[in-house]
């Protein structure tokens, strides 16, 4: 599992804004190079998208839990892998937000590939992470 959280200078109204508009992800985040929309209209549970991201296979998202203001999760299956992402926001005392990124991976292949996909998973949170607070605070 991989956690990444980072205090954002911007209200969680804001910082839902940007973390809920994956569309946009690839003009504002180093980490996804490109996301294609399955459907027409708002993101929801069931919704499905297409992410490509440095160095890895263009991977199928699917929206399992959405809690608008608050937090989303998707989950990506593939043979022998699933992974899910989880997105939440939290308001801090400062009157800032708290954002949280865990990424899970299980299934046989990730038991093989894990220890090596490690490393690239990590960067890839941190600057999603990164990303998102510089585009929330802009």
């Amino acid at each position: 599992m991989v956690t990444e959280e980072i205090e954002i200078a911007a209200g969680r109204d804001r910082v839902w804004e940007v973390v809920a508009d994956v569309t946009r992800w690839p003009s504002v985040l180093e980490s996804v190079n490109e996301v294609r929309a399955h459907q027409e209209g708002p993101p929801g549970p069931g919704c499905v998208y297409t992410l490509r991201q440095p160095g890895l296979p263009r991977t199928r998202w699917t929206i399992t839990e959405w809690l608008p203001g608050k937090s989303f999760t998707w989950e990506s299956r593939g043979p022998g892998a699933r992974s899910v992402a989880s997105h939440r926001l939290t308001a801090t005392e400062a009157g800032g937000t708290r954002l949280t990124l865990v990424l899970e991976q299980s299934g046989p292949l990730n038991a093989v590939l894990g220890p090596l996909i490690r490393s690239r998973a990590v960067r890839l949170v941190r600057l999603e992470a990164a990303g998102l607070k510089a585009a929330a605070e802009a």
